[in-house]
């Protein structure tokens, strides 16, 4: 008798299983971010961004008397700081360089680019803080979720 086919593999009646996105594979996880967008525009890719590790969510401080207020914002490693900014044809995505709490550049980017941006710093991010299995079951959850 012919072993049974694995659940999830081609041969099985559910079709082909899961799809594993690899963190460190730009094209793949471009793909991944670039479905997000379609399906939920740039809040659901900071969503997407702020799950992975290595990211870290900063609420925001509300402006007092004598300083001024910082929006909400969502930090990919310790260099990449990601803001919703309100654009003509809706919002962007502000992508800053910071170094020692420095704004060296600042990149607006609208939804036709931060999918190809971010898949670049996902995989150097996540290797870093040796979350590769993390972001993978994260990412491959957006696809099976997005496709």
């Amino acid at each position: 008798m012919p072993p049974s086919p694995v659940p999830g593999s081609p041969d099985s009646v559910g079709g082909p299983g899961p799809a594993y996105v690899d963190p460190r594979d730009v094209p793949a996880v471009t793909r991944v971010l670039t479905d997000v967008v379609a399906a939920t525009d740039l809040p659901g890719l900071l969503d997407l961004v702020g799950r992975l590790p290595g990211a870290r969510l900063d609420p925001g401080v509300p402006k007092g008397l004598f300083r001024a207020g910082t929006p909400a914002s969502t930090w990919l490693g310790p260099e990449n700081r990601l803001l919703l900014v309100p654009g003509g044809a809706g919002p962007q995505l502000e992508h800053q360089h910071v170094v020692g709490g420095i704004t060296l550049a600042r990149d607006l980017l609208g939804p036709d680019r931060a999918p190809g941006v971010l898949a670049r710093l996902v995989g150097p991010v996540v290797g870093a803080v040796g979350g590769v299995e993390e972001a993978t079951a994260v990412l491959s959850a957006y696809a099976e979720l997005y496709p």
